[in-house]
C-alpha cells in the first residue's frame, strides 16, 4: 500500500505521482507491477522493467549531430547519458578520413537531466580554416570526477 507516498499534481485531482524510496535491491534485472484505484474503484495496472547495477558506469547513447550532412555552416552535437547532476568532463574530437584530428573541444558541465544538447561546432579546423567536403568521424569522451569513463563515436558528412 503506497497511499502515504502519493502526491497529487498541482491544481488537479486527476493525476499525481508515487515517490517511493527503494533500497537493498539485489543487482540484476527486475520487474515491478503497480496497480492503482481511483475513488470510484476503477483500477489501472502498469509494469516497469528496470536494472539495478552495483556501480553506476557511464552510459552514452544517441550521440548525433545536426544538421548532418552539414554545409560548412556548423553543426550541433547531442547525446544521452545516465549521469544527471554529476560534473562531466567532455572532450569532443573530429577526425578526417585518414585519422588526423582536425578539431578538438573540451568543456566541463553538470547537466540537470539525462541529455546534453547544444554543443556547437562551426565546422572549421582548430586553426579556423574551412574543411574540405567529405566524411568525418567524431568521438566523444566523457569522464566523471570519480574516474568513470565512456566514449562513443559517430560520423558526419560535410558537403560543398
Amino acid at each position: 500500500v503506497l497511499n502515504d507516498y502519493y502526491q497529487s499534481d498541482l491544481n488537479t485531482y486527476q493525476s499525481g505521482k508515487v515517490i517511493f524510496p527503494m533500497s537493498g535491491i539485489e543487482p540484476g534485472f527486475h520487474q515491478m507491477e503497480l496497480k492503482a484505484w481511483d475513488v470510484h474503484n476503477n483500477s489501472a495496472k502498469a509494469v516497469l522493467d528496470f536494472v539495478v547495477v552495483e556501480e553506476l558506469e557511464v552510459f552514452l547513447e544517441q550521440l548525433v549531430n545536426y544538421p548532418n550532412p552539414m554545409n560548412g555552416g556548423g553543426t550541433t552535437f547531442r547525446f544521452d547519458h545516465n549521469q544527471a547532476c554529476v560534473s562531466l568532463n567532455l572532450r569532443l574530437s573530429v577526425y578526417d578520413g585518414v585519422g588526423n584530428a582536425v578539431w578538438e573541444g573540451e568543456q566541463t558541465m553538470t547537466p540537470n537531466g539525462y541529455r546534453v544538447d547544444g554543443w556547437y561546432w562551426n565546422g572549421r579546423t582548430q586553426q579556423g580554416s574551412p574543411l574540405d567536403a567529405g566524411l568525418y568521424v567524431y568521438r566523444l569522451d566523457v569522464a566523471t570526477p570519480e574516474g568513470r569513463k565512456a566514449s562513443k563515436t559517430g560520423r558526419l558528412v560535410l558537403l560543398d
